[in-house]
């Protein structure tokens, strides 16, 4: 086992026997941005004495809390009687990543407990793991608008995820908020998925993570991600649709694969219809998320670490750009270009 494998990927998780999809859901989203994960971790390695220290932020108080767990995990007793197979209880990881169970088990720590995990919101977790402004943009009855709702941390000695959702004096149509999607999926901020219909293979009352949103000529394409690895969306444009064969320069742009890992595309027309919340957290860009990914584990890694961390960081820019130029999470949404969005 190692903490990190060569990438951070959001097919590292599995869903165990425990109802906390909420949090791996923002786990996976978080995955797929380079050195978001890495940033959590104050243990950069595998440690042999199975000792970790982990941040999570106090939405309350309004700072990181430094939560130190050890590598005690729970684990399936009957596997073990049945054959000695040593199988996590809870979150599992499709490979030999320690980094998706441990951060399960400091969130349990931080809440009080594993039972404490069931159920939960997505972008409670985000808060917590990346310490910028959540919000829900959620439709309207009629499904003709969405309106915006920030999250809002409260104080219970009980929950520690206490929350509550300040809706905002905001109506966004449909058009406007794929645009603003759009522009919140190049800035690289993180994005959620939540109340599906549960028709066409959708769970419904499951989260799920939203991998990337794309508009190619007039079609306009959504990613998205069960965190349970399986189970996806069988309408158009899903991994048997016979839209890709139909439209191949779609296919090309957004680079289809045919995989069974749960992630799938589908049109933002029947989003509209299937789901009806977003969540957005604004992701601040800085120095603590700069992270070198070196594959190789011979003697030369060292140097070959230091070569590319020096090229990227000063040659490239890469580090001067997140000191003096970051990107800073903004309460407000996010502006585009040719109009903001449309108040009614």
């Amino acid at each position: 086992m190692q903490l990190f494998g060569d990438t951070v990927d959001a097919r590292d998780i599995c869903q165990g026997a425990l109802g906390d999809c909420w949090l791996l859901a923002a786990m996976a989203c978080l995955a797929e941005h380079h050195g978001a994960i890495h940033a959590i971790f104050r243990s950069k390695e595998r440690d042999p004495r199975g000792k970790y220290k982990l941040r999570l932020y106090d939405g309350v108080e309004k700072e990181w809390h430094n939560i130190v767990i050890d590598d005690y995990i729970p684990c399936n007793a009957k596997a073990w009687a049945k054959d000695q197979t040593i199988k996590p209880l809870f979150t599992q990881p499709n490979g030999n990543e320690l980094w998706a169970v441990l951060l399960e088990k400091a969130f349990a720590k931080f809440c009080g407990s594993y039972a404490n995990l069931e159920g939960g919101s997505t972008i409670w977790a985000l808060r917590a793991m990346t310490g910028d402004h959540a919000r829900w943009f959620e439709q309207d009855k009629e499904r003709k608008t969405w309106l915006r709702k920030d999250l809002v941390n409260k104080k219970d000695p009980k929950d520690r995820r206490a929350h509550g959702l300040r809706e905002q004096d905001e109506k966004i149509d449909h058009d406007m908020m794929f645009e603003i999607l759009q522009k919140y999926d190049k800035l690289n901020s993180v994005l959620c998925a939540s109340g599906a219909s549960g028709e066409d293979g959708l769970v419904e009352g499951h989260a799920y993570s939203i991998l990337q949103v794309k508009k190619v000529k007039k079609i306009r394409l959504i990613q998205i991600r069960n965190p349970w690895g399986s189970g996806e969306w069988r309408g158009d444009w899903s991994d048997k649709s016979s839209k890709w064969k139909e439209f191949p320069d779609v296919k090309s742009a957004v680079g289809f694969e045919e995989l069974d890992d749960g992630a799938f595309w589908m049109s933002w027309e029947d989003y509209i219809q299937h789901w009806r919340k977003i969540g957005v957290v604004d992701r601040t860009i800085d120095i603590n998320t700069v992270r070198l990914l070196v594959d190789d584990d011979s003697c030369m890694a060292p140097c070959s670490a230091c070569v590319k961390g020096c090229c990227k960081f000063w040659c490239c820019c890469e580090g001067c750009k997140r000191i003096y130029c970051p990107y800073r999470s903004s309460s407000q949404t996010v502006k585009i270009k040719r109009r903001c969005c449309t108040i009614l």
